[in-house]
């Protein structure tokens, strides 16, 4: 099938905003390695203003130099001392608020190449927000909300990868299932692994669903190969988030891994023909 519309194109919306507060409180206490006091730490941000780039900047500054303005040394906490935590709810807010410019800024950048047919830079920078995101919240967050945002990560690589795949074949008028190249085989199996890793996230995502199905077809013409893609697309297709846009897009889809499946499966003996 010929690759949908730029509105069709199976890219997610804006995730949600996700953050972790507690995790943001070593950057502005910084005192657990030495480096700068809780007191610096406050006066740094009230005196610099709303810019948040510049006050993690010079907070990081000042932990790598391990020395406070005065030119003494900072003195470290003890090993078997837990810091109490002196960050206030505005210094969380503002460390959450970096972290998620951060993968929200390079899924922006991914989205915006991929509209562009940029597929490689899309994958790139599609990359890097899920490198973002886990660093913030982990590769396999509790919260629904941040296990949905990273579905669509993973779920947009995979777009890129397999319009690459496509866009190949639609050049070199290599059939569906046809052998690929190592190189385009390798761009399908990750596709596989970031889709798969989708639906794992948050089964409810019928374009992680479709993705995974296309990869399975696009990797090979065996029997299991469309019998998996088959029921990724039946999955796909029955699923309430399913956009009305790509509804055409799946139907086809399942048709065309149905009838591969029914071309690699060997009729019964004395079946009748139909």
């Amino acid at each position: 099938p010929a690759p949908p519309p730029a509105e069709e194109m199976g890219l997610e919306g804006a995730a949600p905003d996700v953050g972790d507060g507690a995790a943001c409180a070593s950057e502005f206490a910084g005192a657990a390695s030495g480096g700068v006091t809780h007191e610096e730490s406050f006066s740094l941000y009230e005196s610099m203003g709303p810019s948040i780039s510049e006050v993690v900047t010079q907070i990081k500054k000042r932990e790598r130099s391990g020395f406070v303005s005065s030119g003494t040394a900072c003195e470290t906490i003890p090993a078997d001392t837990t810091p109490t935590p002196l960050v206030s709810a505005a210094s969380s807010a503002v460390c959450e608020a970096a972290e998620v410019e951060s993968w929200e800024s390079f899924k922006a950048e991914g989205t915006k190449r991929y509209v562009a047919d940029d597929y490689e830079g899309a994958i790139e920078k599609y990359g890097a927000a899920i490198d973002a995101f886990e660093a913030s919240v982990g590769s396999d967050p509790e919260d629904q909300e941040q296990r949905r945002a990273l579905a669509i990560l993973c779920t947009n690589r995979a777009a890129a990868s397999l319009q690459i795949v496509r866009r190949s074949q639609e050049l070199k008028r290599r059939a569906l299932g046809e052998a690929l190249p190592p190189e385009l085989r390798r761009l399908c199996m990750r596709a596989n692994i970031d889709a798969s890793r989708g639906t794992d996230l948050d089964p409810s995502n019928a374009k992680a669903w479709l993705r995974k199905g296309q990869a399975s077809l696009l990797m090979s013409a065996m029997q299991q190969r469309a019998k998996d893609a088959v029921r990724c697309f039946e999955v796909a297709r029955s699923s309430g988030s399913l956009p009305a846009s790509i509804k055409t897009e799946v139907d086809q889809w399942l048709r065309l891994a149905r009838k591969m499946l029914d071309d690699q499966t060997d009729m019964p003996e004395n079946c009748p023909q139909m």
